[in-house]
């Protein structure tokens, strides 16, 4: 499970801490509110 615990170390970009390495590529107009909601409960911005 070593890949688990690199997706969830912090990732620092020019400066800014990223809590994850986990993204999600913006989908506006393809996604339905219901994924929007999961994604946020689950710490998406």
């Amino acid at each position: 499970m070593a890949e688990l615990t690199t997706l969830a170390s912090p990732l620092d970009v020019g400066g800014v801490k990223i809590r994850n390495r986990v993204f999600l590529a913006p989908m506006s107009g393809i996604t339905d509110e219901p994924f929007r909601l999961r994604a946020h409960a689950h710490g998406a911005g």
